[in-house]
């Protein structure tokens, strides 16, 4: 091997290694990321399972002349709800439990990214280093930051790739618009966790104590969607 191709794979190994900043932050929430990153792998291939199971039960039971409940036959309605029972109730309490998302990345990476250097000082040891204080802040902001997409993305289109065969036959039995499909799919899941993980950090800076910023992460966060929990019934006259 010469010395210069030595040299440049050399090279592309140090660009790859994460160093300085980057690699203090991830060394401070590494636990964080890396339950989140084994949740996110976990429910994208229990999602992938499922999405197999209920397209390859459309084909074998024939649902499609039953698709969006159009069809008012009561051999369509036994079937709709029999296939309901066994892949929508399952796939309801999954989107139900995605909720929690967003709260769980705001408390506990959000909430202390700040506040526990605030609290323990250690933020003084910034003033010391070669870095400013903004690189800190950005670096500090960032990293968790890039790891709340990631983490929420994964999970938020596993989760929309196992409702899809089950909503497209349900139809308004479970149209996406109702809170809990609409909360737990999509970039809906990347927007909550984002908003929740910055709200998490800004009232860290505020508030410098670690358990006050997760408490309070939690209220703030709770009170906008607390609607959500009880939907109620629109009613139409005729």
């Amino acid at each position: 091997m010469s010395a210069a191709t030595y040299r440049t794979r050399t090279a592309v190994r140090c660009r790859l290694r994460m160093r300085g900043l980057t690699w203090l932050i991830w060394r401070q929430n590494r636990t964080a990321f890396l339950i989140g990153m084994t949740v996110a792998g976990i429910v994208a291939v229990y999602a992938a399972v499922q999405h197999q199971h209920a397209t390859a039960a459309v084909a074998a039971q024939h649902l499609d002349a039953c698709r969006g409940g159009r069809a008012s036959s009561t051999e369509c309605t036994r079937d709709l709800l029999a296939f309901g029972k066994e892949y929508q109730y399952p796939l309801r309490r999954v989107l139900q439990a995605v909720l929690l998302l967003p709260f769980l990345i705001g408390m506990f990476l959000g909430g202390p990214q700040f506040a526990q250097e605030l609290e323990s000082g250690t933020y003084r040891t910034v003033a010391t280093q070669s870095v400013t204080r903004l690189r800190w802040f950005a670096a500090k902001l960032g990293v968790p930051l890039v790891m709340t997409v990631v983490i929420s993305g994964v999970i938020g289109a596993a989760m929309t790739w196992w409702w899809h065969p089950v909503a497209t036959v349900m139809g308004p039995l479970f149209p996406w618009h109702m809170w809990y499909p609409f909360y737990g799919l999509g970039p809906v899941v990347v927007g909550l966790s984002v908003l929740l993980y910055l709200l998490g950090a800004t009232l860290g800076l505020f508030l410098r104590r670690t358990l006050a910023a997760m408490g309070a992460t939690l209220v703030a966060g709770g009170c906008p969607t607390s609607w959500t929990a009880t939907p109620k019934p629109i009613s139409v006259r005729v």
